[in-house]
């Protein structure tokens, strides 16, 4: 990823809630911490849910966005349960995002970070049509399509041989040299000894 300078607002767009879980939020903020301390402006951009717990994990430490809790159509919500977790289609989470984007003073998102289960290829090509912004796509299933300019998965463990986006015209960047750690990792990581 090429280096990035102050002038860089970057959004992250993730859910964290008892039933989606906080594991997306959480590898958001390892990336945010980065970005911050590199001068960047990281806000957060997180849907309400019944049971949300990104204001919690948020507040205090990153700047964020409440998107409106929506309720989803039948057809809808019965097309996946990654859809339940987005809570509104792609098209009306994209208007959302927008809407929230016009109301904050001075941003102007080169980067989108996206860690959603109900986000995909349409989702990214509604951001490229509005924004002049790269994307970055986090995804762990390998079960839907991108259009982002980077696709990380960490869990391709034999990255090298696993065909799972074959047909992406992302720039891939798979195996656990992407994972994202916290800081700790590293303390530990020079107190560990070499086995002989």
């Amino acid at each position: 990823m090429p280096s990035l300078s102050s002038s860089v607002d970057v959004l992250f767009r993730c859910d964290a809630s008892i039933s989606i879980g906080t594991g997306h939020l959480l590898r958001c903020k390892s990336l945010a911490n980065l970005l911050i301390r590199r001068g960047c402006r990281v806000v957060f951009f997180c849907r309400d849910h019944n049971d949300s717990l990104h204001s919690e994990l948020l507040s205090g430490e990153f700047e964020y966005i409440n998107l409106p809790l929506r309720t989803l159509s039948i057809a809808e919500s019965s097309s996946s349960l990654y859809s339940q977790w987005l809570g509104c289609s792609q098209r009306q989470d994209f208007i959302d995002c927008k809407e929230a984007i016009g109301q904050l003073h001075g941003f102007h998102p080169s980067l989108v970070v996206c860690d959603h289960y109900g986000l995909d290829l349409v989702w990214e090509a509604l951001i490229h049509e509005s924004y002049d912004s790269k994307v970055l796509a986090i995804d762990d299933l390998a079960n839907r399509r991108h259009s982002a300019y980077w696709l990380l998965d960490s869990t391709r463990i034999k990255c090298w041989l696993d065909s799972s986006y074959g047909d992406s015209t992302s720039n891939l960047l798979l195996g656990p040299w992407f994972s994202f750690q916290t800081p700790d990792y590293l303390s530990f990581r020079q107190e560990l000894r070499v086995r002989r």
